[in-house]
């Protein structure tokens, strides 16, 4: 949950407590108001205490985000060395480190060749996504690191600070793999507004189009074995079912049950 500030109609702001939640149906995030406030001023004036506990507890996410990365230091240099000189040193090494700038080379081929951030921008607006995190920053940052740093979207996270500016320090894991149902239900949508792009850059004839696909051999949560091991129940199958008209009408589940509570089959199965 977090608050949200919202100007109404006769000019005054407004103070809500909102919750984001993914609606199954709708496939997309799907904000609903848990509580409001009134007036915003009139809150401040009239409640300051209670104001100030919901500020510190459902305060702007990446003020949130900031605030535990600062406390988490903190802790770190307290349990350390109590100087507190050296924390302000410790806030600021990643930025005295050298720091990857490949994220600012491909930002113009990003922004303003393929002018992804306005085709994000657009799909948000016609669609009412109501999301609180940039589908562009998400997207451009995790595309970049397919090419530098091959790596799970999980630990892509965390090699976020050595790129100048951290680029994903504002954002959760939660706004990760929600962009990321997001990037997938667009996809056709992405490519198509990509070629598009690419037709006014690069004239080009697309009488023959090849895909490279070898990035799916990388991405997929099965190896070899499994893929070796689903091949000889397939031969086995085969083999049962030629051999036997009883197994013939058996669905692939049920006689693959069947084979592996049969020593026979089981060393059948392990010979192919």
């Amino acid at each position: 949950m977090f608050l949200s500030e919202k100007k109404n109609s006769n000019g005054a702001y407004y103070l809500y407590l909102m919750d984001s939640s993914y609606d199954v149906n709708a496939k997309r995030s799907v904000l609903k108001i848990v509580k409001s406030f009134g007036k915003l001023d009139d809150f401040k004036q009239s409640k300051p205490e209670e104001y100030a506990e919901l500020v510190k507890k459902y305060g702007n996410k990446k003020d949130r985000a900031k605030a535990e990365q600062e406390t988490t230091i903190r802790q770190f240099m307290n349990d350390g060395q109590r100087a507190e000189g050296y924390l302000d040193f410790l806030s600021n090494v990643k930025y005295a480190m050298p720091q990857n700038i490949t994220n600012l080379v491909l930002r113009k081929l990003w922004n303003t060749d393929l002018q992804l951030p306005k085709f994000f921008d657009y799909l948000t607006r016609r669609d009412a996504l109501g999301i609180e995190y940039s589908i562009s920053d998400i997207a451009f940052y995790f595309s970049m690191l397919k090419l530098m740093y091959p790596s799970s979207y999980l630990e892509g996270l965390g090699l976020s600070p050595r790129f100048l500016g951290d680029p994903m320090n504002a954002y959760t894991t939660d706004d990760i793999y929600r962009c990321l149902h997001l990037l997938s239900e667009y996809k056709d949508k992405i490519m198509q507004h990509i070629n598009k792009r690419i037709d006014t850059l690069v004239p080009r004839k697309k009488t023959l189009l090849f895909f490279d696909c070898t990035n799916c051999y990388f991405e997929t949560p099965y190896n070899d074995t499994y893929w070796n091991r689903k091949k000889a129940y397939r031969i086995l199958r085969k083999k049962l079912r030629k051999e036997s008209s009883k197994l013939r009408d058996i669905p692939d589940n049920g006689l693959n049950q069947i084979i592996d509570e049969t020593p026979a089959y089981v060393e059948m199965l392990n010979l192919i």
